[in-house]
């Protein structure tokens, strides 16, 4: 029962924080768009983004997304979702007899959304990863596996809500993967690159595959 209010808690700030992007963004749009015709000239352009925002974005389950742990699934919907209330808002304009600022104005409106929600979205997450590095000692671990692996287990921890490990490098076998990087770990070539680290250990990965 907890846990069903705590979810549902966290949807209602989702929708007031989207609504309350999309409102802004629509007359941000109009101002790009027209800036002549001034910024909060009609008032209702806030609520009419907020509105349609939010019923465009239901399809794509935009209020159920995780801010902290948005990826790439999640900005694909809101890409979507900015697409169908630009189109969803200028369809609305388009009844009521009010005239686009600006033939321009639907694109100039997506991109405005996109910006808005994607961005409001990625400075969450990366206001989490501070946070969460700035909590304790992190016991400092080298990666020996596959770059598969490495990238499972790297994303793995970038979700993990108490992280206890300080990736400082990737081991691997491959010659050519050597010098590169993966979500900001070095791969090396081996482990004696860190032999002046004290207290490191190594950590072996591996990706499982289950089959049906």
């Amino acid at each position: 029962m907890v846990r069903r209010h705590r979810s549902t808690g966290r949807i209602a700030v989702n929708v007031l924080a989207d609504g309350l992007i999309s409102g802004l963004a629509a007359p941000v749009a109009r101002f790009l768009a027209a800036p002549h015709d001034g910024l909060l000239h009609p008032l209702w352009f806030i609520m009419g983004g907020a509105i349609t925002l939010l019923v465009s974005g239901l399809p794509f389950r935009i209020p159920q997304q995780y801010w902290r742990f948005s990826g790439v699934a999640d900005l694909r919907g809101i890409a979507a979702a900015s697409v169908a209330g630009a189109v969803l808002f200028s369809l609305m304009l388009f009844v009521s007899g009010f005239p686009l600022p600006s033939p321009t104005f639907p694109l100039i409106y997506a991109l405005v959304l996109l910006v808005g929600l994607g961005g409001g979205r990625l400075l969450t997450r990366v206001y989490g990863g501070m946070r969460q590095q700035a909590h304790g000692q992190k016991l400092r671990v080298l990666l020996a596996g596959s770059d598969l692996s490495a990238d499972l287990f790297l994303r793995a921890l970038e979700r993990a809500s108490d992280r206890h490990y300080d990736v400082l490098g990737l081991v691997t076998r491959s010659p050519g993967q050597q010098g590169r990087r993966l979500h900001g770990v070095p791969i090396v070539a081996s482990p004696m690159i860190c032999r002046g680290c004290s207290n490191v250990w190594c950590v072996a990965v591996r990706c499982l595959t289950v089959s049906s």
